[in-house]
C-alpha cells in the first residue's frame, strides 16, 4: 500500500529515526523489522536448525572470550528442556563452525568448518564440510575439500548431496554443480555453469539451481541448459528458499535479511541478523539469530504476523 508506506516514511523521518536502528527504508515492498513480528526468545546462540520432525533444535554458541574462540553445536528439545553438547570444535581443530543441519533422516548433523578462527561462510580462507552423529564425543567426518561454495545443505531421495565445486584450474571462472555420496564420498559432476558463483541455493525438489553471480540472480535446471535470470539485484548474498519454494531470503551488502515471495513479488525487509543463516520452520515462523543486549540469541518469528499499519508501526515503537 503506497500511501501507508509514504505516511510510515515520513514518521520515520520526523519522529523515530533515533528509535529504530537496522530498518532499510525502500519506496516499495512492506517495511519491516525483526521486532514488528510477534516473536518468541528461544535460546542463546546462533545458526539454529531444526531436526525433520522438528522437535529438536541445533545451534551454535561460543563459551569463549575476545581473546579466543569456544564454539560448540548444542541441541535442544523445541519445548524447552536440557541443553546437550553435540561438538566442542578446537577439540578437532577447528576454530569456526557454521551452518549445523540434520539429515533428512534425522540421524547425522552436517556442518561446514575451518580452521582459521577469522572464517566465516561467503569469505576467503580454506573450510570443509564434515558430517557426524548426534553423540558427544564422536569424531566429524570430513567430506569435501575448500573448493565448494557455501550452500544450504540439499539432499537428494537416496541420501545424496547436491553441491556446488568451483574449478580453480579453469582459465575461466565455472563452478560445477555435484553429486556427492557421503558414505563412500564419491563425486558426480552432474553440470557445468560458467560464471563466477558467489552464493547459491537448490530448490527443495533439486531439479534447480538458484545462484548469484557478479551480473544478477540466476536460476538453471541442474541438468544443464540456458539460465533464466531471476532477478537484476547485485550484492546479494546466502540465498536459501523456504521449504516450498515460495520464500527466498537473501542479505545485502549491509547485512540485512530480504525476504521475497517469488509468487506475488512482494518484497520485505527484516533488518540485520546476527547471523547469515535462518531456519524456516512451520505455518510461517522462521528462526533468525538477533543481537539483544549485547548477547546473540534465537527467535521464533511468526513471518505471518507483521506490523504493517502506520498504527501498529507507533505502536511497535513504545
Amino acid at each position: 500500500d503506497t500511501l501507508k508506506i509514504s505516511e510510515i516514511l515520513a514518521y520515520l523521518a520526523k519522529e523515530a529515526s533515533a528509535k529504530i536502528d537496522d530498518v532499510l527504508l525502500k519506496s516499495y515492498g512492506y517495511l519491516v523489522n525483526t521486532k514488528a513480528f510477534k516473536s518468541t526468545n528461544v535460546v542463546s546462540g546462533w545458526d539454529a536448525s531444526l531436526s525433520p520432525d522438528k522437535k529438536t533444535i541445533i545451534f551454535i554458541r561460543d563459551l569463549g572470550n575476545e581473546d579466543y574462540n569456544d564454539l560448540y553445536i548444542y541441541r535442544r528439545a523445541v519445548a524447552g528442556g536440557e541443553i546437550r553438547p553435540v561438538l566442542k570444535a578446537s577439540q578437532h581443530n577447528m576454530q569456526a563452525i557454521a551452518w549445523p543441519v540434520f539429515s533428512p533422516d534425522g540421524k547425522w548433523i552436517y556442518f561446514y568448518g575451518s580452521g582459521e578462527r577469522d572464517w566465516k561462510p561467503g569469505e576467503q580462507g580454506e573450510f570443509y564440510l564434515y558430517r557426524m552423529n548426534l553423540n558427544y564425543g564422536s569424531r566429524p567426518r570430513k567430506l569435501t575439500d575448500y573448493k565448494y561454495i557455501t550452500t544450504p545443505m540439499s539432499f537428494t531421495s537416496d541420501g545424496d548431496l547436491l553441491l556446488v565445486r568451483r574449478d580453480i584450474s579453469s582459465v575461466r571462472a565455472s563452478a560445477d554443480i555435484v553429486r556427492f555420496n557421503p558414505n563412500t564420498r564419491k563425486r558426480e559432476a552432474v553440470s557445468r555453469i560458467r560464471e563466477f558463483i558467489t552464493g547459491a541455493v537448490f530448490t527443495p525438489s533439486g531439479d534447480s539451481l538458484l545462484f548469484i553471480t557478479p551480473r544478477g540472480i540466476f536460476s538453471r535446471s541442474i541438468d544443464g541448459g540456458k539460465a533464466s535470470a531471476d532477478l537484476s539485484w547485485l550484492g546479494m548474498k546466502f540465498p536459501q528458499l523456504s521449504n516450498d519454494g515460495r520464500l527466498l531470503k537473501l542479505v545485502n551488502k549491509k547485512g540485512h535479511v530480504l525476504m521475497l515471495d517469488r509468487q506475488t513479488g512482494l518484497l520485505q525487509f527484516l533488518g540485520r541478523s546476527a547471523s547469515s543463516s535462518i531456519a524456516f520452520a512451520r505455518n510461517g515462523e522462521m528462526l533468525i539469530s538477533r543481537t539483544m543486549d549485547d548477547q546473540v540469541s534465537i527467535s521464533r518469528l511468526n513471518f505471518k504476523q507483521p506490523q504493517i499499519s502506520l498504527k501498529e508501526f507507533k505502536a511497535n515503537l513504545q
